[in-house]
């Protein structure tokens, strides 16, 4: 199993982000190639909604955020997949401590930050560990 697997439906994974060291940067991603939200057959849309509802919901009641930016790209990757990314009090502190802006803040403007500065927050393995570990509870509890 994959350590940083949270969820698996038929049709889409959800996952701690790998790539981002940020406690409950949640990943929902289809199985099946599609790069068009609007293609999906509607029982796969389906699916696709419920686990990216569960995500911020998960991710609501275990990181209890400010504020939960949900994000579509598809640059980098094309596979259809959504970003559930939790902005706290704490990353916005460190946020505004090294740019000029005020909040409201802007949300992109925060996410591009932290996609250049995750590593440097000091979150550990054993913090994404656990809120793996948690996330995975959370969903159980859901079913």
């Amino acid at each position: 199993m994959n350590a940083l697997l949270i969820h698996e439906t038929e049709h889409c994974t959800m996952v701690q982000a790998s790539g981002y060291r940020l406690p409950g940067y949640v990943i929902v991603e289809l199985k099946a190639p599609c790069t068009h939200v609007s293609r999906m057959p509607a029982e796969v849309a389906a699916d696709f909604y419920r686990c990216v509802t569960l995500a911020e919901a998960l991710v609501q009641d275990l990181i209890e955020p400010e504020r939960i930016y949900l994000m579509k790209f598809g640059e980098m990757v094309p596979q259809v997949h959504v970003h559930v990314v939790p902005r706290t009090a704490e990353l916005q502190r460190a946020y505004l401590a090294e740019v000029e802006d005020e909040p409201p803040c802007n949300g992109a403007r925060v996410v591009d930050w932290l996609w250049a500065r995750h590593a440097s927050l000091g979150h550990t393995d054993e913090a994404i560990a656990s809120f793996v570990d948690r996330a995975r509870a959370h969903v159980a509890s859901a079913e």
